[in-house]
């Protein structure tokens, strides 16, 4: 790392009274050594301490090219936000939501803690604890694993190991909700059942085993009815336009006839609406007046309007857009279809997570396993 400085910027605190208020004023320099002032209201800071931890965080970034970035002690608090900044700008909003609520846990928990005072046993019990999906406390514990590794490779800290590579967590793989998977004929039925436009939703989910992000943000022209496709190239998270989750799902997928001709006949109706309507047909297979990106955003909104409704009506048990994904996998099995076959239908990256992730078999393809085993035993 080069050296910017070898004096540590500490900055310098005092108060001003006038007939306004009273107010702190922070004087220090950046990174660049440009000088810098930040007030601090008296009400809302009452103490000169105070308004050193409200700085603390500062302090460090722009002492962490000097060599005397080692005086002030780093807190956890302090190193998830900086971990967090850091790599902010990669991540999916969605992600990025998830990895701030995990980051708030960890802060609440260790408040007061230095970094260079973690211990891995006491922080193995505290994630243990915690009221999560086992899948979710691995989670938490990668994000304080790659705290702590930031903090070390940035020499703020002290740490020789990282403690939270010791961490053991029984569970980890296992679920807290139940997969449902839909038969074929309930499949049928939950169409049948989910309100227009919607139930396209759950067509193109259980046709092509997309993800609801996926579903959601399809053009027109992503679909080539001459070569008999669809291109999968963006997704949704959290209302935004992104990009898919993996490279390999990416991908160009063929489209059964059957589909063809329902993705033919909805753009017919949306031409057709424009023109009664006199206006510009969205690109969009799901446009939305409200939200600025034109496109449906928030998938929990259509359980709550159709998917959850249509499922109470064919008093099937509550299922999310991504149980289709799921079901979708037990259907490519329960055809025969290859595990290698499946992975690209499916645009897994790795065919464990097709294999011992997705799908179960069904009910009916197990009775007839039963039977053939039955049949050797007699």
């Amino acid at each position: 790392m080069q050296v910017k400085s070898t004096r540590y910027k500490k900055g310098s605190i005092e108060r001003r009274d006038n007939a306004k208020g009273s107010v702190w004023r922070y004087r220090f320099n950046d990174a660049e050594g440009k000088p810098k002032v930040l007030t601090f209201d008296v009400a809302e800071y009452p103490t000169k301490a105070s308004v050193e931890k409200a700085t603390e965080r500062l302090r460090h970034e722009i002492n962490a090219g000097t060599a005397y970035s080692h005086v002030v002690k780093l807190t956890v608090p302090i190193a998830v936000d900086l971990y967090l900044d850091a790599i902010d700008a990669g991540l999916k909003p969605r992600t990025r939501t998830t990895y701030r609520n995990h980051g708030n846990h960890i802060q609440r928990a260790y408040k007061d803690v230095l970094v260079d005072s973690i211990n891995g046993l006491q922080v193995q019990t505290w994630i243990s604890s915690l009221p999560f999906a086992g899948s979710q406390k691995a989670n938490v514990r990668t994000l304080f694993r790659n705290v702590v590794r930031h903090a070390m490779l940035s020499g703020q800290t002290s740490l020789q190991f990282n403690p939270i590579d010791t961490i053991k967590l029984k569970g980890t793989t296992k679920r807290k909700k139940k997969i449902i998977i839909l038969t074929p004929a309930e499949f049928v039925r939950l169409v049948k059942a989910t309100r227009k436009p919607y139930d396209r939703l759950v067509v193109l989910c259980g046709f092509l085993g997309l993800r609801i992000g996926e579903c959601l943000a399809l053009r027109w022209d992503d679909f080539s009815e001459k070569a008999g496709t669809v291109e999968i190239q963006r997704s949704i998270s959290s209302g935004k336009l992104t990009d898919v989750k993996t490279d390999a799902s990416h991908a160009i997928l063929p489209v059964p006839e059957t589909l063809m001709e329902h993705i033919q006949s909805w753009k017919n109706e949306a031409v057709n609406t424009a023109a009664e309507k006199n206006q510009p047909m969205s690109p969009w297979l799901f446009p939305s007046k409200r939200s600025k990106s034109g496109i449906q955003g928030h998938s929990g909104i259509l359980l709550e309007k159709a998917l959850h409704p249509a499922c109470d009506a064919i008093g099937i048990a509550r299922i999310g857009f991504h149980a289709l994904r799921h079901s979708y996998r037990s259907w490519l099995g329960s055809k025969g279809i290859s595990a290698g076959t499946s992975k690209d239908m499916m645009r897994h990256a790795d065919i464990s997570t097709t294999m011992n992730v997705y799908g179960r078999t069904l009910p009916t393809e197990m009775k007839i396993a039963a039977e053939s085993i039955a049949v050797l035993l007699r």
